[in-house]
C-alpha cells in the first residue's frame, strides 16, 4: 500500500480521445446548440442532424454574433426546415454582460420539461472564444452528458499566396511590429474590446509576478492588445512570455506555423519561450499548458491569451476548470474577415466528455492524494 498523488495523467486517461464524427452513432440531442456564423462549415453538422431526423424531441439553441450582421444570414429554406424539425427553437444574440444569465434562463425553462439528465451536443465549428468559454462553463457546471462536435474547414485564410506578398513588402519594414501585417485584416478588422474571462474565480496567490501564455493566429493586433494590456494590469515581461504556435495536422498546411511566427514578430524571440502545438490535438494543448505551469507554479502567475484553432481553446478551458488560478484573456474584433476566413468544409470531429457530474469530479480530485492497494 502507498500513496500517490492524483496529477494530470489521471485526468487525461479520462478525457476520450478525438475521434471521427459518425451522425448515426451520435446520441440523439435534448440540446444542440451552435453559433451562427458566416463560414460554410457553421451548418455542416446541424444539416447532419436534420436530415436524420434526430431533434424531433430536442431544443435547438442557436448563438447569434452582433458583429458580421451581414454574413451571419442562413439560408431562409435551412432555417425553416431547422425550426420545424424540432421541439423548441430559442437564438440568443451574444452579449457580454447577459450572456450567461441568457443561456442560464434557456437550459433551466428546458430542464424543467425533462425528466432525465440533458443530453446535449455543442458545435463549437463557427464558435468564438469569447462565446465558448461561458458557455461550456455553464454546461460543466449542470447535470448534462455532453458531446462536443467540430467541423474543419476545408480552405483557410489567408491563403499562402496571400501571405507571402504582405510577407515581402512587411520585409522593407524597419521596427519591431509589422505594419504590413497589422494592417492586413487577414482574419478579423480592429479590436473592439480586450478582457479577462469571468467564467473561473481566477486569483493571484501570493501576489506572484505574471507569466503570460500566448497562442497567437493571424491577427496580430489582437494579439498585441493582449499582450499590451497583460503587461499593463499584471506587469508582465515579454522575455517570460511564452508563445505556442499552433501546428495543422495536414502536410500542405504546415506553412502556416512558421508563418504566424512571422506575422507576430516572433522570428527573433529565444527557442525557449516558444512551443509548437498541434491545432487538432486537445489533449496536447491541455498537457502543454500543464507542463508550462508545472515549470512556472511556484514562481509566476500565469494568465492565458488565446487566439488558436477550436480545440487549442477546448484543451486550454479543461486546463482553466483544474486551475483556477490561472486567468483568460479575451479579445473581440470589431469585425470578423467573413470571406477571407475559410470555405467549404472538410472532416468532422467528436469529442465525447460524458457525464459533467464525472468530469466534475475527475477535475476536484486533481492535485489531490489516494491509497493505491497492491497484492504485495
Amino acid at each position: 500500500m502507498r500513496i500517490s498523488k492524483l496529477d494530470l495523467s489521471h485526468f487525461l486517461s479520462y478525457l476520450p480521445d478525438l475521434e471521427d464524427l459518425d451522425l448515426v452513432a451520435l446520441p440523439e440531442a435534448c440540446v444542440l446548440i451552435l453559433a451562427q456564423g458566416f463560414e460554410d462549415r457553421s451548418t455542416n453538422i446541424l444539416g447532419g442532424v436534420l436530415s436524420r431526423g434526430k431533434l424531433a424531441d430536442s431544443m435547438l439553441l442557436i448563438v447569434k454574433y452582433p458583429t458580421n450582421l451581414g454574413e451571419n444570414t442562413w439560408d431562409a429554406e435551412f432555417l425553416g426546415r431547422a425550426k420545424s424539425s424540432c421541439r423548441r427553437f430559442r437564438q440568443i444574440t451574444y452579449c457580454r454582460e447577459t450572456f450567461a444569465g441568457d443561456l442560464k434562463r434557456e437550459l433551466v425553462e428546458w430542464s424543467l420539461q425533462e425528466q432525465s439528465t440533458t443530453n446535449v451536443v455543442v458545435d463549437i465549428s463557427s464558435m468564438a472564444s469569447y462565446v465558448m468559454y461561458p458557455l461550456l462553463a455553464e454546461l460543466v457546471a449542470a447535470d448534462t452528458t455532453l458531446d462536443i462536435v467540430y467541423t474543419e474547414a476545408a480552405t483557410y485564410y489567408p491563403s499562402e499566396a496571400e501571405w507571402k506578398s504582405v510577407s515581402a513588402k512587411a520585409k522593407d519594414e524597419k521596427g519591431l511590429f509589422k505594419i504590413s501585417f497589422e494592417e492586413a485584416d487577414f482574419q478579423s478588422v480592429g479590436v473592439a474590446s480586450v478582457y479577462t474571462a469571468s467564467i473561473f474565480d481566477e486569483f493571484n496567490p501570493g501576489n506572484l509576478p505574471s507569466r503570460l501564455i500566448a497562442v497567437p493566429n493571424f491577427s496580430p493586433l489582437r494579439m498585441n492588445a493582449i499582450v499590451e494590456k497583460d503587461a499593463e494590469l499584471n506587469k508582465s515581461r515579454s522575455d517570460q512570455t511564452v508563445w505556442l504556435i499552433g501546428q495543422p495536422p495536414r502536410e500542405e498546411l504546415g506553412w502556416r506555423g512558421d508563418a504566424v511566427r512571422s506575422t507576430n514578430a516572433l522570428n527573433n524571440v529565444p527557442s525557449v519561450q516558444i512551443k509548437s502545438v498541434c491545432t487538432l490535438d486537445y489533449k496536447e494543448m491541455l498537457e502543454t499548458l500543464e507542463g508550462i505551469w508545472l515549470d512556472s507554479r511556484n514562481t509566476y502567475y500565469l494568465s492565458i491569451g488565446n487566439l488558436g484553432s477550436k480545440m487549442q481553446h477546448l484543451g486550454s478551458f479543461l486546463f482553466g476548470l483544474a486551475h483556477r488560478d490561472t486567468s483568460f484573456w479575451l479579445a473581440e474584433p470589431t469585425q470578423f474577415k467573413a470571406t477571407r476566413f475559410s470555405t467549404d468544409f472538410g472532416p468532422a470531429h467528436r469529442v465525447s466528455l460524458g457525464e459533467t457530474k464525472k468530469l466534475r469530479e475527475v477535475v476536484e480530485k486533481y492535485g489531490t492524494f489516494e491509497w493505491d492497494w497492491d497484492d504485495q
